[in-house]
Parts: C-alpha cells; structure tokens; sequence
C-alpha cells in the first residue's frame, strides 16, 4: 500500500513539475510578444511629431512594461518552485 501512495506522490509531483515548466513557457513568450509590442510603439513614437499622440504612447508602453514586470516575476515563482520540488525528490 505505501509503495502504491509513494507511485501516486511520484506521479503527482512530475505532473506539477511538467505544468510549472509549461507556465514559464507560455510566461517567456507573452514577454517577448510585449518587449516586441513595446519596441513598435518606441518606433511608432520616434516617427511622431503629435505631443498628445506621443503621450498616449507612453501611457502604452508603460502598461506594456508593467505587464511585462508582473510576468518576469511569476516566471520567476514558477522556477523557485520548481527548484523547490526538485530538491524535495
């Protein structure tokens, strides 16, 4: 019985381990698609001569950089944790 409860913690544990690497993932790749959001609007504003339509900008891209933030840090999470499962196995 207690071999059955240590296959089904194994299991469980890899499982969490294997969701955790697909979060980062998919956290890695919304970072790069608001880094290159962000890198259009500073090339969108460099060819603007309108101050109100450079401040709208702006106000985007620090949106952007603050989403961009919070993501960096939940990868971040993600890999602590990680590393904490992986020392506990």
């Amino acid at each position: 019985m207690m071999k059955v409860a240590q296959m089904m913690f194994h299991d469980l544990w890899n499982h969490r381990l294997t969701q955790g690497r697909a979060q980062a993932k998919a956290a890695t790749a919304q970072i790069d698609k608001l880094q290159k959001q962000i890198d259009g609007l500073l090339d969108r504003i460099a060819d603007m001569s309108v101050v109100s339509a450079m401040s709208a900008m702006e106000k985007r891209i620090e949106k952007l950089e603050r989403e961009k933030l919070a993501l960096q840090e939940r990868a971040s999470e993600i890999a602590r944790s990680e590393d904490q499962l992986q020392q506990n196995t």
